[in-house]
């Protein structure tokens, strides 16, 4: 569940920051970061270039930014070829004040159509093109672990709480 989530997370990052990366335009992908706040349980996300030179990111309050700075090594990623040609790898972490957590780091891929010299003047590229992506990047989130542990316990304790209104309400109408 949550391994899938961050996979899904990075992927949708990876792919709208192409541009960004392609062009590195800072203002672009600070949006697509922001955009990644909105989820609580997120600790970081981070954006890099293919050298591993941070391009951007956002952090979680509580997370030191010494921390989770990244080299080209640990942003390797196996070749495991994910949805749209964005390869994905989950591994587990843990960060100080923040615990157990699921990083997920994902290859931004530049989608470039395989053109031969004799299609070149034709019209039809566009549309039956196969698509060659080169690794222009890379796309780094942290997932808290115990967030969803939480959620998971409160859910538990709902359903007993309501189970046993139920009961009670069996007992009285009976």
């Amino acid at each position: 569940g949550l391994k899938q989530r961050g996979s899904s997370l990075a992927r949708n990052l990876a792919h709208n920051a192409e541009f960004g990366v392609m062009l590195e335009i800072s203002s672009e992908l600070d949006g697509l970061i922001e955009g990644m706040r909105t989820e609580p349980d997120i600790l970081f996300a981070q954006i890099y270039n293919s050298d591993a030179v941070l391009l951007a990111q956002g952090l979680s309050d509580n997370i030191p930014d010494s921390v989770i700075q990244s080299d080209k090594e640990s942003l390797a990623v196996s070749d495991s070829s994910g949805n749209n040609g964005h390869n994905v790898e989950t591994r587990e972490l843990i960060l100080p004040n923040a615990g157990e957590c699921i990083e997920v780091i994902a290859t931004v891929v530049a989608h470039t159509p395989e053109v031969s010299k004799e299609e070149l003047g034709s019209a039809s590229i566009a549309k039956e093109s196969n698509q060659r992506g080169e690794t222009i990047g890379y796309v780094r989130i942290a997932i808290s672990a115990g967030e969803t542990k939480a959620k998971i316990a409160e859910t538990r304790q709902m359903i007993v709480y309501f189970t046993l209104l139920l009961v009670m309400l069996g007992i009285l109408l009976s």
